[in-house]
């Protein structure tokens, strides 16, 4: 696979999926870098998880392609009309290396930016002592004690606190499914 940058097209805000699906119409191939998140509708009580743009008002494009883009400004819906490429000051384009594209594409595959578990969830917890004991989650502490640790809300000796790994929890409806 031949080696091409990518630069970034700027939209009207909430307006990414709009030029994604206009730029795919005129053959290009866009992408729109995304993350899960949970999601409450103010009409529903459940959660539901629903995809959101990782860079809002932004989108990547091959370079080779951008100058295309341009000169469907004009057709493409959602574009921002006054700068739809990212560039310096001096004019050129902003670059991205194919490489860290593909980083990132790896990164979304394996829903290194989703939102898994909020405050408020009920979890299980998988291994250790406590194998086995529903909880639910207080906090996840990232800068108090480690990017990959969460506090509890656990039953034991009338209802305690308790900081484990986030790997030896689960939320307690995946749990519930297998």
């Amino acid at each position: 696979m031949a080696r091409t940058d990518w630069t970034a097209l700027q939209t009207a805000p909430a307006a990414e999926y709009l030029v994604v699906s206009e730029l795919e119409r005129f053959g290009l191939d866009p992408y729109l870098p995304q993350f899960c998140r949970r999601h409450r509708p103010s009409h529903s009580h459940p959660f539901v998880s629903r995809r959101y743009p990782l860079f809002p008002r932004y989108l990547f494009i091959p370079l080779n392609q951008a100058s295309t883009a341009q000169i469907a400004n004009r057709m493409v819906r959602g574009l921002d009309r006054l700068r739809p490429v990212l560039a310096h000051p001096d004019g050129r384009p902003w670059r991205a290396p194919s490489q860290v594209i593909d980083v990132l594409r790896q990164a979304e595959t394996a829903g290194q930016f989703d939102e898994n578990l909020r405050s408020g969830d009920s979890v299980i917890v998988t291994t250790g002592p406590c194998a086995g004991i529903r909880a639910v989650l207080a906090s996840t502490l990232i800068a108090t004690v480690g990017a990959d640790t969460v506090e509890l809300f656990t039953p034991l000796f009338g209802g305690t606190r308790a900081t484990v790994s986030a790997k030896r929890v689960v939320s307690s409806s995946a749990s519930d499914r297998s």
